[in-house]
């Protein structure tokens, strides 16, 4: 992800389970009389097998930010025209009060495998968010996948799998063994399948 010289990294991890803080950029000060420096934050939200639609997690992130002090809500939409690392994502904008000041926030969310959520959030003045946004956005348009690939896991049966971050898990069902083989040979007539979907057509 491509950032501005002048602007700072801090690749230190300031939030608390299950979000984590994968880099933050700030801007410089305008003047020694700048209060705040406008920021952009990439996080991950890990958890087991997420399995919820864009549009069911974008609501719950709006309802889980909702009662911040003077919220007000300008824009949120899933499953658009945005993309991120080549995959669709949601947007939300919205507004809050902190310090007797009003604040502006930008942020772009996927969703990755079953347990992986990516977040880039822009903090900024609600007085100078459009002055930063064109910045901000060539630092989105910018951002790229270096690792495609995905982890599946299944501890109850001790087995791991790696497949590509555009293939999405579209089931995981008990089925019986086929008709034909020694059950006395098996330790169960039952096992687990899983089945991998190349989703990536969706985004077109």
């Amino acid at each position: 992800m491509q950032y501005p010289s002048n602007w700072t990294k801090d690749e230190s991890n300031h939030l608390s389970d299950p979000y984590s803080s994968i880099v933050t950029f700030y801007s410089s000060k305008e003047d020694a009389s700048d209060p705040y420096r406008e920021q952009v934050r990439v996080l991950i939200h890990n958890s087991h097998n997420i399995r919820i639609k864009l549009n069911e997690y974008l609501s719950k992130t709006i309802d889980s930010i909702a009662a911040l002090p003077g919220f007000n809500l300008i824009e949120s939409k899933a499953n658009n025209n945005t993309m991120l690392g080549s995959k669709s994502t949601y947007t939300l904008v919205y507004t809050y009060n902190a310090n007797h000041t009003t604040y502006k926030v930008r942020e772009i969310g996927l969703i990755l495998g079953d347990d992986k959520i990516f977040k880039i959030q822009y903090f900024a003045e609600a007085s100078k968010y459009n002055n930063y946004l064109p910045i901000v956005q060539k630092m989105i348009d910018s951002f790229e996948f270096n690792n495609p690939i995905l982890k599946y896991e299944n501890p109850r049966l001790g087995i791991k799998m790696l497949y590509p971050y555009n293939w999405g898990k579209a089931v995981e069902m008990s089925t019986v063994v086929p008709s034909g083989y020694n059950n006395n040979d098996h330790i169960s007539t039952v096992t687990t399948s899983v089945y991998f979907v190349n989703i990536s057509y969706l985004l077109d």
